[in-house]
């Protein structure tokens, strides 16, 4: 076809190739090319960079702009300052629309620290700490502010759905997780009922009780929403299944050397955490539900049990020290947890994370958070760090926090971290100093 083409050309041939997609990926130029400027037919002149920009292709050809459709001279004009008012009017085009996006274009490419309403600082009617005991948050919800405001702002106030999440036809890590709690949940029920850990059951009976537990979550799964790939969902099943009987030989034998027992799964609960030794400074009212809850009578302790499905290949730094990872900000569903209270029951203990990790070298591993830690100095840093993410809700700061998660991020297409002056402003600002800043502090006492 190249060559039918070729040879119909009487008088010229042009020739053009991309430089570069749209991310500014390099790409090769096409092997014709370079056989067309051998040919003998043809007297090659040299190469020609077309500009990407329309304000250098007008300024370096500027009888192209007699060629332009309507829209293309205007924006031409508009990109080098001059008045359109008046081909605006005579194309009919609405000049109000025009003059609007001018001035919010003039505000999104200012070159200033501060953030502004385009860059996520929302405003409006400020709630003071004082009365943030009266909106019930998520330790989830407060952990994604933690990692970047924007995300947060576009799965928990805006509650966007991912388009990548939604166009998935198998079985992602979240989806695994989910049933994997859903396998946890039905399998401890169960074995609760036969008296376990306490009972003498056999190996079997155990292995086979997880079993069918995991088909019927599987198949309650695969009513409501279907299977996807036939080979992924079988296979998806069996590591569940071998992950949840790991974690119930693993706990009954935890269960049997410290004495607790499981005595509520998924419970609701609420809590409230002081944000200081003064009333002034206010407090947090906090809710979620609790995977397990395991309670020992003598001596009395209430342990909170959280599952995590990982699918990394060895444990992370903000797993392995909660009480850390608390300070940052990046885990705070141990510290709120334990503050969680329960009718009938004492005083959380522990926080104890279990993570079922099919690539790790211990598939089944836990880290515990010492409820006694809100009583020392790492306390106080956990409520620091509280109040300054809870006033930037208030404050509907939902600026953009640029780092390496924003690779993996849900929701990287719908802010502009790619845009050089909104970048520049988010990583700058005082706000995004702030959040920085909790990522680098250390604690004392563990």
């Amino acid at each position: 076809l190249f060559e039918l083409l070729s040879r119909s050309a009487t008088n010229r041939l042009y020739l053009s190739y991309q430089r570069a997609d749209e991310t500014g990926r390099v790409m090769a130029p096409s092997s014709f090319i370079a056989m067309t400027m051998r040919d003998p037919r043809f007297v090659g002149k040299p190469e020609e960079t077309v500009p990407r920009r329309l304000t250098q292709r007008i300024s370096e050809q500027p009888l192209i702009q007699d060629l332009l459709p309507d829209k293309e001279l205007v924006l031409g004009w508009l990109l080098q300052g001059h008045d359109v008012r008046p081909v605006l009017d005579a194309m009919g085009r609405d000049r109000a629309l025009i003059e609007q996006g001018l001035a919010t274009l003039k505000t999104i490419e200012r070159e200033s620290l501060e953030l502004g309403p385009f860059d996520g600082m929302l405003g409006g009617q400020v709630p003071t700490l004082s009365g943030s005991a009266e909106q019930s948050v998520s330790p989830t919800a407060l952990e994604r502010y933690a990692t970047c405001p924007f995300q947060y702002f576009t799965e928990k106030v805006l509650r966007l759905e991912p388009v990548r999440r939604l166009q998935q036809n198998h079985l992602p890590p979240l989806k695994i997780g989910t049933l994997v709690h859903e396998s946890l949940r039905l399998s401890y029920e169960r074995l609760v009922l036969l008296q376990w850990p306490d009972s003498s059951l056999t190996e079997a009976q155990v292995q086979s009780t997880v079993l069918e537990a995991v088909i019927d979550t599987f198949a309650a799964h695969a009513e409501s929403r279907g299977t996807g790939h036939a080979l992924l969902w079988t296979l998806a099943r069996e590591q569940v299944t071998s992950l949840v009987v790991a974690a119930v030989f693993s706990d009954q034998e935890e269960y049997r050397a410290t004495g607790f027992r499981p005595v509520a799964f998924e419970a609701a609960a609420q809590g409230i955490v002081s944000l200081g030794a003064d009333p002034v400074s206010g407090s947090l009212k906090i809710h979620g539900t609790l995977d397990r809850v395991d309670y020992r009578a003598e001596p009395p302790a209430l342990r909170i049990v959280d599952y995590k499905f990982k699918q990394g290949s060895e444990i992370s730094a903000v797993d392995r020290n909660l009480g850390l990872s608390a300070v940052r900000g990046f885990r705070l569903q141990p510290p709120l947890y334990a503050r969680m209270t329960l009718p009938s029951l004492p005083a959380v203990t522990d926080v104890q994370l279990l993570f079922l990790a099919p690539e790790w070298k211990q598939a089944i591993s836990r880290s515990t958070f010492d409820a006694g830690l809100w009583t020392s100095p790492t306390g106080d840093m956990i409520r620091q760090t509280l109040k300054i993410l809870i006033q930037g809700i208030a404050n509907r700061e939902f600026f953009i926090l640029p780092d390496g998660y924003c690779d993996s991020c849900e929701f990287s297409g719908t802010c502009r971290r790619y845009d050089g002056m909104v970048w520049w402003r988010s990583y700058r600002s005082p706000q995004a100093r702030v959040l920085r800043k909790l990522r680098k502090q250390k604690v004392s006492d563990d």
